[in-house]
């Protein structure tokens, strides 16, 4: 046991280029090894939880004897089963770990790095990129991490909502949301995007050609500033929308990457919370997007309208997309002035998959 004089930082990796963890003040802490100039410690937090992150050596002036930590073996792992990262391991394998405190939600597919010589109860000791692109190191069921990325298709798709959180291995990770794609769980049904909070940066969903940006707007339009990313990703067209910009950062024309930022966050148009709405559709690259299919200029029917929702029998409200008919029910996706709307992040996850898998469903 040794003890930490004074206030702090903790970090998830070994210098403040990780994402930060929080701090520690005047109390007892495990030392586990020292890797560079920092500690690698564990300390307990409310919850009867345990946490473990990396602090400054000079935090603990007379840590005793500690192990130093080389790691002469690391190689890349993927994600097989979306779940969940925690700063300690349990004893084994349980869906909730009740040691350790979870850091975040981690997607399927994602390429980590994995420390081959630190895997205590079955829990792998692995390094990716989390909030605002910054490195995290945390423990993850080993079981559920493979040598070779595995096929995501529809079954894979999972659609996030309000209160959520991106998990790792996305865009924008970190992020929250206020609304979810067709978020049955806020009063605004029909919401054909997602509104993202918790950051400040608009980053693209994929590689793609900046097609269109709007500057000039009213005060109502329900748009504000946005940007328009035409891609293109296994013979497939689409397009993703960034709405409500403060700032954009790209021109007309530009090829942009992956996670590269577009803009800041805003609240332009007529929504007066901050926040990012992004939508991802296919057929059209320059239609004005309201995100809603809501009566107006733009959307001469109200989605619900469209939708008849009120026929749906209880316990069959569409999860993920919604439909006109039965059938359409059955196709999952949404459809809005002679657009298709896909979930932003279930076109991610999957590659693109799911457009062309859906399309082929309407043959």
């Amino acid at each position: 046991m040794a003890y930490v004089t004074g206030k702090h930082s903790t970090y998830y990796g070994p210098s403040m280029t990780f994402l930060r963890a929080g701090s520690v003040c005047n109390e007892n802490v495990t030392v586990l090894w020292i890797e560079g100039s920092y500690y690698f410690i564990e300390y307990n937090i409310s919850g009867g939880l345990k946490k473990r992150a990396y602090v400054k050596s000079n935090a603990i002036p007379s840590p005793g004897t500690i192990p130093s930590k080389t790691w002469r073996t690391t190689c890349d792992r993927y994600i097989l089963s979306e779940g969940d990262v925690y700063t300690c391991q349990a004893s084994s394998y349980s869906s909730h770990n009740t040691r350790g405190k979870k850091i975040c939600t981690i997607a399927k597919g994602t390429r980590v790095t994995y420390f081959s010589t630190e895997k205590p109860n079955g829990w792998a000791f692995i390094e990716f990129e989390y909030l605002n692109m910054q490195k995290v190191r945390g423990y993850y069921w080993a079981g559920y991490m493979g040598s070779s990325k595995p096929y995501l298709s529809t079954d894979d798709f999972r659609s996030y909502k309000q209160y959520d959180y991106i998990p790792a291995g996305y865009p924008m990770a970190g992020y929250s949301l206020s609304q979810g794609f067709n978020d049955k769980t806020t009063r605004r049904k029909g919401h054909l995007g997602y509104d993202i909070i918790g950051g400040t940066e608009a980053r693209a969903i994929h590689k793609g050609t900046v097609v269109d940006i709007r500057t000039q707007y009213s005060q109502h339009d329900g748009v504000g500033k946005a940007v328009v990313l035409e891609h293109e990703i296994n013979g497939e067209i689409f397009y993703s929308n960034y709405l409500h910009l403060r700032s954009i950062g790209v021109e007309k024309g530009d090829i942009v990457y992956k996670n590269q930022r577009v803009g800041t966050i805003g609240d332009t148009g007529s929504e007066p919370a901050v926040h990012l709405h992004l939508a991802v559709y296919s057929d059209h690259p320059l239609i004005i997007i309201s995100g809603y299919c809501s009566g107006g200029k733009f959307h001469p029917y109200t989605f619900e309208e469209t939708c008849k929702i009120s026929t749906y029998t209880s316990g069959k409200y569409p999860l993920y997309f919604y439909g006109s008919t039965e059938s359409d029910y059955e196709k999952k996706y949404p459809r809005c002035k002679g657009l298709r709307y896909y979930d932003p992040y279930g076109v991610i996850s999957t590659e693109a998959r799911l457009i062309s898998e859906y399309r082929n469903t309407l043959m």
